[in-house]
């Protein structure tokens, strides 16, 4: 079997999984997804799989285990199984960036649609979940923050966590709307907004995370790349009508308690009372303290958590006795990546990011008249790119499915190429 059939194989058998994080294999008190594991695979085997061997993308990578294997040893903050683990997803994640612009063969069609598949059953699920297992009585109950046995329990399908089934499905969601947008209207529109209706209820109204912020920085993003060429009073119009629907929901979401008091930053820090959002300051804190002393390096890969330093909302999950959720990944991918690694790999990641999407206002203004398989690079890029956005904003772990599918697609997903969408 050539080389290009099983990278094929293993990328769309990491998408399959992509859902079923419960799966995920347990070592320790990590849990490494299965999805990850198999994009892992399909970079190397292509890797491997070349007559000439890319010397430059080994020195990148020699480059950056050392420097981070001294800055450890500097510092010497965490412990060193936490630096080894960190070094290897962080590692295999830069090799999926290097890589990413090689010749990959796998089809935009079938990963759109196992994504939409797959993702459409689990957000039916969801509402399964709610009616028949959690039950609304005790699903109002968690809500309302009234304490119960039942208490942590949200509709997560086959995520690890609420948070990442919400991830997943507003992203989705993203993906569907930036679609529609920058594709022409046809019949078959009434099919998605009925899929994107199912997948972001599911999202909003079981999950009931705050990646509803992910869903609305994506879809403005692609909005404002949309807007940059051959305006018109169409666009305009439309522009008006989707940024008053925004508005809209965010007024009625912020309607809900459990919305609100994730985003009121503005009361005295002992007054606050949501767990995430003092956990997510107090990982900004973090944040304050090693940019304060290492701005440019941080502290080293496994050190968040490991070292002291002051924070008023730190005080109050003290008080609350949680005081260590969520300590040692800080809550959030960028805060964990200022602390771990500084702020220059930092700024190198947004200047990636910027190229991506330079590229991809490039691939929209030369495809204006839009094909079916076209709509698919579309769905994969935008999807991708609000899985790493939703990343950076809550979701730390190195080694979740959902960064990996991010990241893979984001530098895999041809732009500038002929692509295989049969």
């Amino acid at each position: 079997m050539k080389s290009e059939n099983v990278t094929n194989i293993l990328i769309y058998t990491a998408v399959i999984f992509f859902p079923f994080q419960f799966l995920a294999i347990r070592f320790f008190s990590s849990a490494y997804d299965i999805t990850s594991l198999l994009i892992i695979m399909a970079v190397f085997v292509l890797m491997l799989s070349k007559i000439k061997i890319n010397y430059k993308i080994i020195i990148w990578i020699s480059i950056f285990v050392i420097m981070e294997s001294v800055i450890v040893i500097y510092f010497n903050i965490g412990p060193y199984y936490r630096f080894l683990s960190g070094v290897v997803w962080l590692t295999s994640l830069l090799a999926i960036i290097l890589y990413g612009d090689k010749d990959y063969d796998y089809s935009q069609k079938v990963i759109s649609y196992i994504i939409l598949f797959l993702l459409f059953f689990s957000s039916i699920y969801m509402f399964y979940e709610y009616y028949f297992i959690i039950t609304p009585e005790i699903y109002s109950q968690f809500i309302e923050g009234r304490p119960t046995k039942f208490y942590l329990l949200r509709p997560k399908a086959g995520f690890q966590e609420p948070s990442y089934a919400a991830l997943a499905l507003f992203s989705s969601a993203s993906a569907i709307v930036s679609t529609l947008i920058l594709s022409r209207l046809s019949h078959r529109n009434i099919v998605y907004l009925l899929i994107l209706l199912i997948i972001f209820s599911g999202a909003a109204f079981l999950a009931r995370s705050m990646h509803i912020a992910t869903f609305i920085i994506t879809v403005s993003i692609v909005i404002s790349i949309w807007l940059t060429y051959k305006l018109s009073i169409f666009k305009i119009f439309i522009f008006l009508g989707i940024l008053f629907s925004i508005l809209l929901l965010g007024i009625f979401l912020l309607s809900f308690p459990h919305y609100y008091d994730r985003v009121n930053i503005f009361v005295d820090p002992l007054a606050m009372t949501n767990p995430s959002l003092l956990s997510w300051l107090r990982g900004f804190d973090q944040v304050l303290a090693v940019m304060n002393s290492s701005p440019l390096t941080g502290f080293g890969i496994g050190s968040t958590g490991y070292f002291e330093f002051e924070s008023l909302y730190g005080e109050r999950l003290a008080y609350y006795r949680i005081y260590d959720l969520t300590l040692k990944d800080a809550f959030s991918l960028l805060w964990r990546l200022l602390i771990e690694i500084g702020i220059i790999p930092v700024i190198l990641f947004s200047i990636f990011m910027i190229y991506k999407l330079s590229h991809f206002r490039k691939y929209l203004i030369n495809k204006s008249d839009l094909s079916i398989n076209n709509k698919y690079i579309i769905f994969n890029f935008t999807f991708a790119l609000a899985l790493i956005i939703g990343c950076l904003i809550k979701e730390p772990n190195y080694a979740r499915s959902t960064l990996f599918i991010g990241i893979f697609l984001i530098a895999s997903i041809p732009l500038n190429k002929k692509t295989n969408d049969n």
